[in-house]
């Protein structure tokens, strides 16, 4: 009976990995979302998601300044 929950356990442990494993794919910007920068029109969302994702990689690492997200493409989102 103990073999039988081990080699189950064992069962669950891989089928969950494998799930896992096979609904991770690549990731890839889409190519709908807008550009943004200097000549574009900014889309409010887009340049947050930026200012965000500055200011999470900022906080965890320690480089950079935090930056208001704002939603405004200025000078220190530009940096």
């Amino acid at each position: 009976m103990r073999m039988y929950r081990i080699g189950k356990a064992a069962a669950v442990s891989a089928a969950t990995a494998l799930l896992t494993i096979g609904t991770i794919g690549q990731a890839a910007a889409s190519r709908s979302a807008p550009d943004i920068g200097d000549g574009h029109h900014n889309n409010k969302h887009a340049v947050w998601c930026v200012q965000h994702l500055l200011n999470d990689v900022a906080k965890r690492y320690g480089h950079g300044r935090p930056l208001t997200e704002d939603g405004l493409w200025e000078p220190k989102t530009k940096r």
